[in-house]
């Protein structure tokens, strides 16, 4: 049940990204019922991975938790005046409107009850046989390894890696 546990645990964190970038994600998709909150977390995360990888590359930062912490506070700035500027040109409409809090929730429940669903599957055959997982490792534990980018190839020693490791990264 371990599984459960640490699958909840990275839920509870894809959520409260998602509630960061929320501002964000509302002035980009103004337009849809749930102001694009499904999107949030997509956002979060290509943005802090991005900017991770971005500023790593410059070897302004080191690819650190600390560095993370840090962007996500920068990211929790730059929402909170987003919000402010929301709230402040926000005008009341007239009509009826559904309740984007309700929407959000059965939002966020069709997510978990299939990100679950999804743990359960992979879970049930979790071994590293088969096509480029290896070489998905490899790249991983490269990534997990460099303090700036590109990270060193685990291949070929003393070279970086020579392919795209974004995805791997994120």
């Amino acid at each position: 049940m371990l599984w459960i546990t640490t699958s909840l645990y990275w839920y509870l964190f894809l959520v409260i990204l998602g509630l960061i970038f929320l501002p964000l994600t509302k002035k980009i998709f103004f337009n849809f019922f749930d102001f694009g909150y499904p999107f949030s977390k997509t956002i979060a995360i290509l943005g802090l991975s991005y900017l991770m990888f971005f500023l790593g590359f410059l070897k302004i930062l080191p690819f650190h938790q600390y560095s993370l912490f840090l962007l996500l506070i920068g990211f929790v700035i730059i929402n909170f005046f987003i919000l402010r500027l929301i709230n402040k040109n926000q005008e009341k409409k007239d009509g009826e409107q559904i309740n984007p809090i309700i929407l959000i929730i059965t939002e966020e429940f069709l997510f978990v009850v299939s990100f679950i669903f999804w743990v359960f599957v992979r879970g049930q055959e979790p071994s590293i046989r088969g096509l480029e997982k290896f070489m998905d490792f490899g790249f991983i534990n490269s990534i997990l390894r460099a303090k700036h980018f590109p990270p060193l190839d685990m291949w070929l020693s003393g070279h970086s890696i020579n392919y795209y490791y974004f995805g791997h990264l994120t």
